[in-house]
């Protein structure tokens, strides 16, 4: 049977976000970001997580090892190279195989519903973390050279 514990291993701040994705199977920003929204639209979101960080126990040692090797889902970063003011779009874009003109005009859209789009966004802004950088790859004869001759 499933259980519900927090995810200590990939925590913010007591992983009780994560521990809720990896159990519903989604990204963990997700969660992140309801809590985040519901801080912001009347304060319930604090309540919810310290209730939550009393009643969930800590995943066992070596819990989420089998998911981690079977897991299909793909982080969400800021996207520095396709950014229009932080990179939210971009990233998410990029994570869901999407045209980020696509989700800036969600985005836009939502804004025009109780500022909700605002809102998103610059918890998304604020909860993602930018793409680290790819490693370079090093080309055959750029290495440093031995001529200490």
């Amino acid at each position: 049977m499933k259980r519900l514990y927090r995810d200590v291993e990939h925590q913010r701040i007591a992983g009780v976000a994560a521990g809720i994705a990896r159990y519903v199977g989604v990204d963990p920003l997700v969660v992140r970001a309801l809590f985040a929204a519901s801080i912001l639209l009347g304060g319930a979101g604090v309540v919810l997580y310290l209730v939550a960080w009393i009643i969930m126990t800590p995943a066992p040692e070596g819990y989420w090892d089998a998911d981690e090797a079977t897991s299909d889902l793909r982080p969400i970063y800021r996207d520095p190279d396709d950014k229009r003011i932080f990179g939210v779009c971009g990233g998410i874009g990029r994570a869901f195989d999407v045209d980020p003109t696509v989700v800036r005009l969600a985005f836009v859209v939502a804004v025009f519903f109780g500022g909700a789009g605002l809102l998103a966004y610059v918890a998304l802004a604020i909860a993602l973390e930018p793409r680290p950088p790819e490693p370079d790859a090093v080309e055959a004869g750029d290495g440093p050279s031995d001529d200490s001759t």
